[in-house]
């Protein structure tokens, strides 16, 4: 991997490569990512134009990476899958984007929830585990969507 091109994607890079107090060659510890080789792997990979595709397996290791390492272009380009192709739950793109602060994706989510994503099917029980890691602000916010699906009103 040349270091000139991942320091030209992130500051991450550039300040461990170019910095003042980089090193002729640094090593980088990736701790608490599950699978962190094949998922950085796959990150270097999502980089170039002819990159690989994202897939729902890899998707949320590699945005974790992303943020972590601050590639942004990276980033947008799982919140480009997560948005088009994944056929994750929108409890899963809601808990994703909350984590990563990608608060523009987490609007978008709760303005197209639909009645469906209130039933889930075969996956409410990975919704439900889901709906356990919101942060509570994003639990009410949920909440309230799903109130105004259903025209449920609040009680005063």
């Amino acid at each position: 991997m040349n270091k000139y091109l991942l320091a030209a994607h992130s500051e991450f890079f550039e300040e461990l490569f170019f910095g003042e107090n980089a090193q002729p060659k640094p090593k980088i510890q990736i701790e608490n990512v599950t699978d962190a080789v094949p998922h950085f792997e796959r990150l270097i990979a999502t980089m170039y134009p002819q990159n690989k595709e994202l897939d729902a397996e890899c998707v949320e290791g590699i945005l974790e990476l992303a943020d972590r390492f601050l590639l942004d272009s990276v980033k947008n380009r799982c919140v480009q899958f997560l948005a088009k192709s994944s056929a994750k739950s929108a409890v899963f793109k809601l808990r994703v984007a909350e984590k990563y602060n990608l608060d523009a994706f987490k609007k978008h989510i709760l303005e197209n929830l639909t009645t469906d994503d209130f039933f889930g099917g075969s996956k409410y029980f990975d919704d439900f585990t889901e709906l356990n890691k919101l942060g509570s602000e994003l639990a009410k916010e949920f909440s309230e969507r799903h109130k105004e699906l259903f025209g449920i009103k609040n009680r005063n």
